[in-house]
């Protein structure tokens, strides 16, 4: 990684005060001077690497790589960012449109080919972005971080920890981290230390790798410090949610692009949810039976068109725990669900859809009958992937789908 002692004299002619100073004259808040401790720590964790930083006050933020790409798992501390483009659109009308004073500029990495990739103000950047590609243009600040002699692993070394950063005293500041974000962070700090091929880590027993996260959780959060009986109880879930240890944690169901392109590799055909001429289709919203009944009861009564004709059903379901959108809470209370328990409703959902096709009054009456779907993952373990199933009249059962390379 590169230190203060091989950065050129016009480098080191701007030391970090000084991009404190051109922060502050600018009329925004530096890092260094913020009421948000988390800010302090991180700046000083920046001047601590010796890389170059400067603050540029109007950035050209089309340089941000797009949310997809591979190195921006690693700088998110949130478990759930399927909203990072609605978040994008809102800062975007704030500072255009309403014109909105901003406060603090986001956090950037500079990489080798000049683009950019943020590790603090992931929705800002994004509304900059916007703005920037729309060919509008707002006060559009950024401190960036000269990161491009250092291979892509440095980078993920360095730029990690200091996004996952929480406050040392107040955990709603600058927003409260549920468990499911602690525990996103918690898996990516296991993967960081994997980078290492040589690291201890590969050849830890179980005990240690619990005592390893349970060090971590400590040292890094604040609301998993302490020995009473509930943090106790935190810790041990996050624990047992990264490690896998009979739980995982909660995933948010995965972006429609994202699923539409799983779908389309395991049929050979698009999903295309708006044509219903021919087939109905249902994407992910029904996470129970009982709601799937509903869904297509409510087709069949409105089938006035198609009376004496079968329309099959596609469907796209999501098992296990339901999330509360961005907050990572599972509708059982917790952010991770059993790894038994969403085995177990994938076989019961298999069963309860070939006991219904199996009808025979449902087929007379041409109920709308499902004959392909697919499962979305819902925990973050090997034993949950996208899973897809295609009816088979002859042996009047659903037959697993290979997915199509």
């Amino acid at each position: 990684m590169p230190s203060i002692t091989n950065i050129s004299k016009r480098q080191l002619s701007k030391p970090y005060t000084q991009v404190s100073f051109d922060i502050k004259n600018a009329g925004y808040t530096a890092p260094e001077w913020d009421e948000d401790i988390r800010l302090n720590n991180i700046w000083d964790k920046i001047k601590a690497s010796g890389l170059f930083v400067y603050f540029d006050p109007n950035y050209n933020y089309s340089k941000v790589l797009e949310p997809n790409h591979h190195l921006i798992k690693w700088f998110q501390s949130r478990a759930d960012q399927s909203n990072i483009n609605e978040r994008g659109e809102t800062f975007a009308e704030k500072f255009y449109t309403q014109g909105e004073e901003i406060k603090r500029p986001p956090i950037l990495l500079k990489l080798k080919d000049g683009t950019t990739v943020p590790i603090v103000g992931h929705g800002r950047s994004a509304g900059f972005k916007l703005v920037s590609e729309r060919g509008q243009s707002c006060p559009s600040p950024a401190i960036i971080i000269d990161c491009t002699g250092m291979t892509e692993d440095e980078i993920i070394k360095f730029g990690a920890p200091l996004a996952w950063a929480s406050n040392p005293e107040n955990e709603d500041v600058p927003a409260h981290e549920t468990e499911a974000d602690i525990g996103h962070q918690l898996t990516r700090y296991m993967e960081v230390l994997k980078l290492d091929s040589n690291h201890p880590v590969y050849t830890m027993s179980q005990h240690e790798k619990e005592k390893l996260c349970e060090q971590w959780l400590i040292e890094n959060k604040y609301v998993c410090r302490g020995n009473d009986p509930a943090t106790k109880k935190k810790r041990s879930r996050i624990k047992n949610a990264v490690l896998g240890i009979g739980v995982a944690m909660s995933l948010p169901i995965p972006e429609s692009d994202e699923y539409h392109k799983e779908w389309s590799s395991l049929f050979g055909i698009d999903f295309n949810e708006a044509n219903e001429e021919k087939v109905y289709k249902i994407a992910v919203a029904p996470t129970h039976e009982v709601d799937l009944k509903k869904r297509l009861l409510g087709k069949f009564l409105g089938n006035h068109d198609n009376i004496g004709r079968t329309k099959n059903t596609w469907a796209i379901f999501r098992t296990g725990a339901t999330l509360d959108g961005r907050s990572g809470v599972s509708d059982d209370g917790g952010s991770s669900t059993s790894i038994d328990k969403v085995v177990k409703q994938k076989k019961a959902w298999l069963k309860f859809l070939t006991t219904l096709n199996r009808n025979p009054k449902a087929r007379y009456a041409h109920f709308p009958l499902v004959d392909k779907f697919m499962f979305v993952p819902c925990i973050s373990h090997n034993k949950d992937n996208y899973e897809a199933y295609e009816w088979n009249d002859d042996a009047e059962e659903f037959v697993k789908k290979i997915k199509i390379s």
